[in-house]
């Protein structure tokens, strides 16, 4: 339900101020600075949830044209304003420029926290590999939903296992409906390192080493 109202907001509510408050703008000069750090703080907690939750990074796929109709903007309103506020004029057209890269910044916070509370949970997560382990059969295994044991549903939405060249499990993070911003969380056994070796590169296009046994698997 969340992910739908967040969708609704960016695809018709958002339009609808971003063009009201760029229409008055275009005669109030602190307005127009206003509206820039409005979209800028929109950015930062898009980009900090996204680096959280990889699932609601697509929002900055609406966020980015609305970004650079604004950089637009800005230039040509830097004729308007430039006689009363000189080189103030540049604030605005600075702070939507600012606005293409900090996401990338506050996504970063975004997964540092994530792996945080990925560590405070580790206990709870090397239980769930040890409980689960023995119920892995020749087809691996796969739970979801409320087949999730009750105790490892706030670690996971779902969790898959199998044994080849040793023990792999995958806890998912978050779920969205778009493949490419799906992410989790893997463990590997120690027969599967000594088979790979220590410095594996464990699955595309992006993952980090937490530690000796698991890891951060990103699909962006």
């Amino acid at each position: 339900m969340g992910i739908i109202i967040a969708n609704l907001v960016v695809l018709f509510v958002l339009p609808v101020l971003f063009l009201v408050a760029i229409y008055f703008s275009w005669k109030r000069f602190w307005l127009l600075f206003s509206v820039n750090m409005s979209i800028l703080i929109l950015y930062a907690i898009v980009g900090g949830i996204g680096g959280y939750r990889p699932n609601f990074s697509f929002l900055l796929w609406f966020l980015y044209p609305y970004g650079a109709f604004l950089v637009l903007f800005n230039i040509v309103a830097i004729l308007q304003f430039w006689e009363d506020y000189g080189l103030l004029t540049l604030l605005p057209l600075l702070v939507s420029i600012l606005g293409f890269w900090l996401p990338g910044l506050v996504g970063d916070v975004g997964t540092y926290i994530r792996v945080k509370v990925f560590e405070n949970r580790l206990d709870l997560y090397e239980a769930a590999v040890k409980e689960l382990t023995p119920m892995i059969d020749v087809n691996g295994l796969d739970l979801r939903g409320e087949q999730v044991p009750q105790e490892y549903r706030k670690l996971t939405y779902r969790i898959s296992a199998e044994k080849k060249d040793g023990i792999v499990f995958r806890f998912y993070w978050d779920e969205s409906f778009i493949p490419s911003m799906r992410s989790w969380f893997i463990y590997r056994s120690d027969e599967f390192l000594a088979k790979k070796g220590a410095d594996l590169k464990c699955e595309p296009p992006f993952c980090e080493r937490i530690n000796e046994h698991w890891f951060r698997v990103e699909l962006r």
